[in-house]
């Protein structure tokens, strides 16, 4: 989960595998959005220059990253990188990263624009 806009913004794995959105305000209020992605671990999410980000891993242990939202809204872009755990992301001084742990178990980091 994470703030987004004053609001926030949960995001899931649901039984059938695919990765749902919720966008709560300060009265609770919301309808959870199904996407068509899938994934069987938990996506990360992160807000990003005023555009909500979120990554996953694939059903085929891509990692993936998807702009929600905002100015930029994009198809998924897939990943070379490969994972068999959730990725993590992060926001800080302009720079988006994203963190996963690779086939050799190491931890990676990318520093994404």
């Amino acid at each position: 989960m994470c703030s987004h806009d004053d609001n926030l913004v949960v995001a899931w794995t649901g039984t059938d595998r695919h990765i749902n959105l919720l966008t709560v305000g300060r009265q609770w209020q919301g309808r959870p959005v199904r996407l068509e992605v899938k994934t069987s671990l938990a996506p990360a999410l992160c807000s990003h220059d005023g555009d909500l980000m979120l990554a996953w891993t694939g059903t085929d242990r891509h990692v993936n990253l998807l702009t929600v939202g905002g100015q930029r809204q994009a198809q998924p872009l897939r990943l070379e990188a490969k994972t068999s755990a959730s990725p993590a992301l992060c926001s800080q001084g302009g720079d988006l990263t994203l963190a996963w742990a690779g086939s050799d178990a190491r931890l990676n980091l990318a520093r994404l624009h």
